[in-house]
């Protein structure tokens, strides 16, 4: 499932959490988490926003300036050699 979040973040560009989760067939927290762990591991990188921990699991929630703006993630080169080697082995 986190290749496939990589995939569509590297076909689609800025999408809401909420619709990355649809697309996914998960739930939003469960797709905000995935995000995060990719983020942390190095596979994804914030470009824009707020802050790298979810609004839900944040104490500082209800005072946050933050608080509703989206986040934008990129591929980093970590990913983006990850998923041209996958195409590669496929292609073979």
């Amino acid at each position: 499932m986190l290749e496939t979040l990589l995939r569509i973040v590297a076909s689609k560009g800025t999408e809401s959490s909420s619709e990355l989760a649809r697309r996914l067939g998960a739930t939003r927290m469960l797709t905000e988490n995935m995000l995060d762990e990719l983020t942390r591991q190095g596979y994804l990188k914030v470009v824009v926003g707020g802050c790298s921990v979810p609004c839900e699991r944040c104490p500082m929630h209800t005072a946050c300036l933050f608080r509703g703006q989206a986040r934008i993630w990129a591929l980093s080169r970590k990913s983006e050699s990850l998923l041209a080697r996958r195409v590669t082995s496929l292609s073979d």
